[in-house]
């Protein structure tokens, strides 16, 4: 079993299930499109995830080019799913998430360069840490971000890690877990006018990361704010740009 607090996924009399612990309902995953029989257990190798059945036979078998000891099967507890992830990408989840094109696709990892500063979107290592601008240095995962649209609604996740997200918490722009803080971390880029956006689910409104630059608070020269969205205003104007 693999246990993800209010749901699980289980191997119970040769079938796999899906248990939604609230609903208090199973459901049978389909995990191979061509084969049914009874299965056994669930292999995860460096570059591949196998179904097996009693008789070491494979049921269905994925595999990926590339090998890597990060090969996992987890709970992604932001979807309530499972994925076995291999290389930062998502082979296989049940169940599969709506994104905006429907697929499953390959994170592209991107810069969010400020216009004003000439400096690039920067997140530590430590949760609850500020997200700030910095000159940007190709060898820090810090600065790579991707969007992720889960549901319809957008996330800005570090490649640091996939739990990692920018979130805004008491107006302080911060990085948070991703899956602690759904509501707090409703990032968006607005692509024609170049706007970084959070939705105050509260209020329902849309406000913008900007830089401060403010002479009375010392942290001006590094940190961020929200502000109402000027396009006038190019310390609230962000780019994006392809790592190098």
């Amino acid at each position: 079993m693999l246990y993800c607090g209010d749901y699980s996924m289980i191997i119970l009399n040769g079938k796999l299930l899906y248990r939604d612990h609230k609903s208090k309902r199973s459901t049978e995953i389909k995990y191979s499109p061509n084969k049914s029989g009874y299965l056994y257990e669930i292999e995860i190798g460096v570059n591949d995830i196998n179904f097996k059945d009693k008789e070491n036979n494979s049921l269905n078998h994925i595999s990926s080019p590339n090998q890597s000891f990060n090969s996992k099967l987890y709970c992604d507890k932001n979807t309530r799913s499972i994925v076995w992830k291999i290389n930062n990408t998502i082979k296989w989840r049940y169940p599969e998430i709506s994104s905006n094109n429907g697929d499953l696709q390959d994170k592209k990892y991107i810069l969010l360069c400020n216009k004003y500063y000439q400096k690039c979107l920067y997140a530590a290592n430590r949760i609850g840490s500020n997200v700030r601008y910095a000159d940007y240095s190709k060898t820090l995962k810090n600065f790579k971000w991707y969007f992720e649209i889960i549901n319809k609604k957008s996330y800005l996740k570090s490649a640091i890690n996939d739990d990692i997200c920018l979130i805004v918490d008491n107006d302080k722009i911060i990085t948070g877990k991703c899956s602690e803080n759904i509501d707090k971390a409703r990032i968006s880029y607005n692509e024609p006018k170049n706007y970084i956006e959070y939705f105050n689910s509260s209020n329902k409104q849309y406000k913008c990361i900007s830089g401060i630059d403010d002479r009375n608070n010392r942290n001006s020269p590094q940190y961020l704010t929200l502000a109402n969205c000027n396009k006038k205003d190019e310390k609230m104007i962000w780019e994006i740009k392809t790592p190098n």
